[in-house]
């Protein structure tokens, strides 16, 4: 009996030593029968929250991210300068905001004949693109107003222009000067001021074609037109302004006006909505008694307060170590982006790059790998721009391959593509088109496994108006 279970146990050990030696060689190296083989999950970079600030002409980023563990990261991004953009029509060359993901900045220009010429600049690539370059992600930035000349305005609707009765009254008049877009960009929030000074918060709805919401909010002492600014409509119905020293946050859905604070400028509410960013310039000390009073006053900066505690707010940036003017820092916007690095440290090396049309391969036999390669990349950064440029404008495929990439990021997936299992065909010419067989491998890598992605496929190549050969099909790519 002992001797029958002494076998057993030996061949039990042997046989778990077999199949372990088994489970390492077939995780070291993918095999073609295999669809799925466990692996540990990949490690994917987070997105951090980033705030845009200016100061004067220089433009500034933040990684709030760092900030609230107590670490500061900021650098200067002269890319945002004039120098960027050298249009001899152009008289307003100034970023007005960022795409949802960080990658995109857009630069509205208003030409001579009051039309507003949008351009987009890239991170990635330090590349600025027109607006039918980018595909969708001009859609979520462009703006529904034109300006029909002598300061009125008109909402584009189904192809046409419905003026805009931005005045409620004949007391109160209205102005876009400062102004600020629903998350929907459906409603505007802007200003009004009566004969008095009086300072109004305005809620146009675009659909409805009317005001809804008229909010007193006090009077300009300045009577400079200078105390008034909306500084951001957050994604939880929230609109936060400012008003002589005074910080406000208007509820939407409650129709609340609520007080933030004395003596703080420009506030912005972090993407969760836990952290509110603000600033408090040297040109705003005043004369005012009761301002003098306050235990901060005369202190200046960049400034995080956490509105889930009673902890003050602490300053999260150094001035001096960055040669920023106090007196006129204003926070911008903040977004999220794990695309963003400083230019200056060594991980800006990683940031991929956009191949720019004119330097597409113009082999269709080198022009597919190289498709290939940057549609991975795409999926990893979660940014189709990557790879738009080898898509002719137009095409069917940018809608399923945007698509692709928002699904795979969202769920952390990347794809690889193996350079040893790519082959391409000739291409044969067919009624003006290049068709182009190849037979690639993906390897779909998502948090528990991998998947062996074949693809027999033909890419159909179509020459733009400027010559070049760009991709406009490929038959069932990715399809299940």
């Amino acid at each position: 009996m002992k001797k029958s279970r002494v076998l057993f146990i030996l061949a039990l050990c042997l046989l778990l030593v077999a199949t372990g030696c088994g489970q390492a060689k077939r995780s070291g190296a993918v095999s073609g029968d295999s669809d799925k083989i466990s692996v540990p999950s990949p490690v994917h970079t987070s997105p951090s929250d980033w705030l845009w600030f200016t100061s004067g002409d220089e433009h500034y980023l933040l990684n709030l991210t760092d900030a609230l563990a107590g670490k500061e990261t900021a650098f200067d991004y002269k890319e945002f300068t004039r120098s960027l953009f050298r249009e001899s029509w152009a008289n307003s060359l100034y970023p007005e905001e960022f795409s949802s993901d960080g990658n995109w900045v857009h630069y509205g220009i208003q030409g001579p004949d009051t039309s507003i010429k949008p351009f987009y600049y890239h991170f990635a690539s330090s590349s600025k693109r027109a607006e039918d370059e980018i595909g969708s992600v001009s859609k979520e930035m462009a703006s529904p107003l034109r300006y029909t000349g002598d300061q009125t305005y008109a909402y584009e609707q189904n192809g046409s222009l419905i003026p805009l009765k931005l005045s409620p009254d004949d007391q109160v008049k209205g102005d876009l000067n400062r102004m600020a877009y629903s998350p929907d960009r459906q409603r505007i929030a802007y200003q009004g001021e009566d004969a008095d000074h009086g300072k109004y918060l305005l809620i146009y709805d675009l659909e409805q074609g009317k005001i809804t919401d008229q909010i007193k909010v006090g009077r300009d002492l300045s009577e400079r037109d200078f105390s008034f600014y909306i500084s951001q409509w957050h994604s939880n119905g929230s609109i936060l302004l400012t008003i002589n020293h005074e910080a406000y946050r208007y509820d939407t859905l409650t129709k609340q006006l609520l007080s933030l604070g004395t003596y703080l400028f420009y506030p912005l509410l972090t993407p969760d909505g836990s952290h509110l960013i603000y600033s408090k310039p040297i040109n705003s000390v005043s004369e005012d008694e009761v301002l003098t009073q306050l235990p901060d006053y005369g202190e200046t900066g960049l400034f995080m307060k956490d509105l889930q505690g009673d902890a003050p707010p602490r300053k999260i940036l150094d001035q001096d170590a960055l040669q920023i003017a106090d007196q006129d820092i204003q926070p911008r916007q903040i977004f999220q982006s794990s695309m963003i690095v400083d230019p200056g440290s060594k991980d800006s090396a990683a940031i991929p790059k956009i191949v720019t049309m004119k330097d597409l391969p113009k082999d269709p036999v080198d022009l597919i790998p190289a498709f290939l390669d940057a549609f991975a990349q795409g999926v990893e950064s979660g940014n189709p721009s990557l790879f738009s440029s080898y898509l002719i404008s137009g095409s069917d495929l940018t809608p399923v391959l945007d698509q692709i990439v928002k699904d795979a990021h969202s769920h952390a997936v990347t794809y690889k593509v193996v350079k040893e299992e790519l082959t391409v065909g000739a291409a044969s010419d067919q009624a003006g088109e290049q068709h182009v067989p190849f037979r690639a491998v993906l390897y779909r890598d998502g948090k528990s496994t991998i998947e062996r992605v074949e693809l027999n496929s033909t890419a159909i190549l179509k020459k733009n108006p400027e010559g070049v050969l760009q991709i406009a099909d490929i038959e069932d790519f990715l399809k299940k």
